[in-house]
């Protein structure tokens, strides 16, 4: 940054009674923001998914055409990123609520509004680049679907070409996420991590659009990945796979032997997502022509599996999401569900308990294998 281009830095103001809602940095003076438009909105009808039953359950119906807001890299100066999610305050006092908006709840209800979570700033000299998000300190997922594509969003603007002093992200501690930065070229010596009661007084600071708000991907992001991770070289695509989540908090398959006694017999092989680098995860969906698993991270690998291959996605009663159904509609994959056993709450109600296991009726798996043509 040349001389003639610094300011004096002027702090936002610290009590959060006078902070106002913007919907989205487009909505901002331009004279105070300097925004590149790069998609324009879009309306995607999904492909209906595959179940045992004729009526597709109604958290997935109500997502059966999804509305995508365009994406956008902004400018700023003199804003601040504040607390483990990052969210951005502008130079007088504006919130953009698209930034820190998350599944389930109203963004007026974030902390950011409390005048009770006033942070402590660093000045940050310089220009930084906004990437970290909700649920981004250690989930595979929104590295892959969030985190990566705001860095790719950059590098598609027109801001491409000016030198970053910083990267604001959220914790590191996962080996995949050291891997990503490297592959990205991101020099740890110059990530700065955000974290809950601090914040950063930023000189200059670019904010990509959130990239994947409610589980919604946008189409590019499929070779986007694949151009970073994965090598097609000499790739046999004929392996079938079972991606267990034995090694996690919840969400685990509890007669997960009942179910690989099913599958051994049709040539599937068990695979623990966790313990792999991201390259040689890209590697086996890659290798994929059948893949079963819990709703979980490792289906976020579906990115790299070859087009049509068959998904069956198995959901708790308690937690069903659109996620992976959205990916396999734009990578082409034939997508089937199935719910595990328990009572299904009333149309409507929606526990999300992203933690609850689940138990496989292994009567209606055989027959959802048959209906996909995998017995």
């Amino acid at each position: 940054m040349s001389d003639s281009d610094r300011i004096e830095i002027q702090s936002p103001p610290t009590s959060r009674s006078v902070l106002k809602e913007i919907p989205s940095l487009n909505e901002y003076d331009a004279v105070r923001c300097d925004f590149h438009r790069i998609d324009s909105s879009i309306t995607h009808t999904r492909a209906h998914p595959a179940a045992l039953r004729p009526t597709i359950h109604w958290k997935l119906a109500k997502e059966a055409a999804v509305r995508m807001d365009g994406t956008y890299v902004a400018r700023l100066m003199n804003a601040m990123v504040v607390g483990a999610e990052g969210a951005v305050i502008t130079c007088d006092g504006y919130v953009p609520v698209d930034l820190i908006h998350a599944y389930g709840r109203d963004p007026r209800t974030h902390p950011v509004f409390d005048e009770q979570n006033s942070p402590q700033c660093c000045f940050l000299a310089g220009r930084s680049l906004l990437l970290g998000t909700r649920g981004g300190a250690r989930n595979y997922f929104h590295w892959m679907f969030d985190i990566i594509p705001r860095f790719l969003l950059f590098k598609r603007s027109r801001f491409a070409l000016l030198g970053i002093d910083h990267f604001l992200l959220n914790a590191l501690g996962s080996p995949f996420q050291f891997e990503a930065l490297a592959q990205l070229d991101i020099p740890l010596d110059r990530v700065k991590l955000m974290r809950d009661g601090t914040g950063y007084s930023c000189e200059e600071l670019i904010v990509p659009s959130r990239m994947c708000i409610e589980s919604k991907m946008w189409p590019w992001t499929i070779p986007g990945l694949s151009g970073i991770f994965l090598d097609r070289s000499a790739i046999n695509r004929n392996r079938r796979i079972y991606i267990s989540r034995e090694l996690a908090k919840g969400r685990r398959i509890t007669n997960e032997e009942e179910v690989l006694a099913v599958l051994y017999p049709l040539g599937f092989e068990k695979v623990i997502c966790e313990s792999m680098p991201i390259r040689a995860q890209a590697r086996l969906a890659a290798e994929s022509r059948v893949v079963v698993g819990p709703h979980g991270a490792g289906l976020s690998n579906l990115v790299f599996a070859p087009e049509q291959t068959t998904v069956i996605e198995l959901f708790s009663p308690k937690a069903v999401n659109d996620a992976y159904w959205g990916l396999c509609d734009l990578c082409g994959h034939a997508y089937f569900y199935m719910l595990g056993e328990g009572n299904s709450p009333s149309e409507g109600v929606d526990p999300f308990d992203l933690g609850a296991d689940i138990c496989v009726p292994i009567d209606e798996l055989r027959d959802l294998l048959r209906l996909a043509q995998v017995d």
